[in-house]
């Protein structure tokens, strides 16, 4: 196990290198994080995705078993947090910050390294499940938590025609209709996409910033444990109650769950009245500690 986490954690440890003896700085992460975002990751989820045999890939009942776990973490932390009293802005924050994982950048390479591409192939398929309805769960508990409305049309708008999610449709489509990709497009596809994985890993680790933690570290603390320790447990639960066993699909289930909250949140509370400082923190610290959650989830899932 230690074998399959240490290499991507060490490309993160590696990006905040060179970050620290500028040889990256924040413009090449700001154009690094836009190219992987709108183009490279895009293109690995829909030629991974079409590549593959999407009807013995899919399978429904482990995406289901994820939106009850994020429904489930939702009504359990939200009176939680009202009765410690947490400030109305940081409860949006706070829930948004517990079921929103960074799929993409931590849980497509961990499953990617722990399960190969078959691994790889079924997060793809998962997020394109996935992606569109934590963005608007995200949407929803920021709204009723903040009291800025200036850019929610703008945020809907990003669900919609969110990059990631049309790389997966667009995939699928292709897998279900069995539409061959041209040898020289597959070979482009494979030559960039191949990319994709260790830029995201590199770029997560140049955004690492450990002064940012300031004054939500003990909030965000708590966030990042309901975050890496909750809700796969809640996946964990479901899989126990309704008598499943851990397949491939429920391995990837959970590695997904226990993703890192999503660097994106950062931006999303910033832009819907929350707490920025609070999705910050959370990040950083979720990112840090998953090395070692994910030893744990990846040891008992053997």
């Amino acid at each position: 196990m230690l074998n399959n986490i240490l290499p991507i954690f060490l490309t993160i440890l590696f990006g905040n290198l060179l970050k620290k003896v500028k040889l990256i700085d924040e413009i090449f992460i700001s154009k690094t994080n836009k190219l992987i975002f709108y183009i490279l990751l895009p293109l690995l989820l829909f030629y991974k995705i079409a590549k593959s045999d999407f009807n013995k890939t899919f399978d429904i009942k482990y995406i289901i078993i994820m939106y009850f776990s994020f429904i489930i973490l939702i009504i359990l932390v939200t009176p939680i947090l009202k009765l410690l009293k947490t400030e109305k802005k940081d409860i949006g924050t706070f829930l948004m910050n517990s079921f929103r994982g960074n799929y993409a950048y931590v849980g497509l390479p961990v499953s990617y390294f722990s399960f190969g591409d078959k691994g790889l192939v079924i997060a793809s398929i998962y997020m394109a499940f996935i992606v569109p309805v934590v963005n608007l769960l995200s949407v929803i508990v920021l709204s009723f938590s903040s009291e800025k409305s200036s850019s929610k049309k703008e945020v809907f708008y990003q669900i919609i025609f969110n990059p990631l999610a049309i790389g997966c449709i667009f995939g699928i489509l292709f897998s279900v209709l069995k539409i061959d990709i041209p040898i020289a497009i597959d070979r482009f596809l494979s030559i960039n996409s191949s990319a994709t994985l260790p830029l995201a890993l590199l770029s997560i680790g140049a955004t690492i910033n450990l002064q940012k933690l300031g004054n939500s570290f003990n909030l965000s603390l708590i966030n990042t444990f309901f975050k890496l320790i909750i809700l796969p447990v809640i996946g964990f639960i479901i899989l126990f109650l309704i008598n499943t066993p851990i397949s491939l699909h429920a391995k990837i289930m959970i590695i997904l769950l226990a993703a890192p909250a999503a660097t994106v949140n950062f931006v999303l509370a910033k832009e819907m009245g929350g707490n920025e400082n609070l999705s910050a923190s959370t990040i950083i610290l979720s990112t840090i500690l998953s090395f070692f959650s994910y030893l744990i989830y990846l040891t008992l899932l053997q």
